[in-house]
């Protein structure tokens, strides 16, 4: 039977006609046919928990893969970029694709003892440099200008026919 609307205004004067007796029987009758059972409420609870967790998954693998897309770019960011040069007793221009934090030159120990300097720490924008010195000593200095997509190293890094090694910073 299908669902009537219930009586809803009784007075204390109406009398209960079998139209009303027929209409809530048939109510209770529409209840009876319609009522959830224990497996209909199971299913329903365990499409709501399937439903849930491929919500949930799908959330989860899309923030797994921006965590590891920014930490690759971020690997990437403060990779060091390693490499070396040979000397020409002129300036030398690195076309790093980017301006480092800083920079560590040092000549090849097969060669080091073929002139005064040994190595040298460099960051941009600082005025004195610091080299180590040939005699265990440091000097202080500009030897290195940074520049928007690498490094120009001035003469005194640059003696001829001597390999140095570098490493660049991000």
């Amino acid at each position: 039977m299908a669902w009537q609307t219930p009586k809803t205004n009784w007075q204390a004067a109406d009398v209960v006609s079998k139209d009303d007796f027929n209409r809530i029987e048939g109510n209770i009758q529409h209840l009876q046919d319609t009522k959830e059972t224990p497996e209909g409420a199971q299913a329903k609870a365990n499409a709501a928990l399937n439903s849930a967790k491929q919500y949930t998954d799908q959330k989860a693998n899309t923030t797994l893969n921006s965590a590891k897309q920014y930490t690759d770019q971020v690997a990437n960011m403060i990779k060091p970029v390693v490499g070396s040069y040979t000397g020409t007793d002129s300036d030398v221009n690195l076309n790093l694709g980017f301006m480092p934090k800083f920079v560590i030159i040092l000549a090849s120990a097969e060669t080091s003892t073929d002139f005064d300097y040994i190595g040298i720490l460099a960051f941009p924008g600082a005025y004195q440099q610091i080299a180590l010195h040939w005699v265990s000593t440091f000097r202080i200095g500009r030897w290195i200008d940074f520049r928007s997509t690498g490094i120009e190293i001035s003469t005194a890094f640059s003696v001829d026919g001597v390999k140095y090694n570098y490493i660049a910073f991000r």
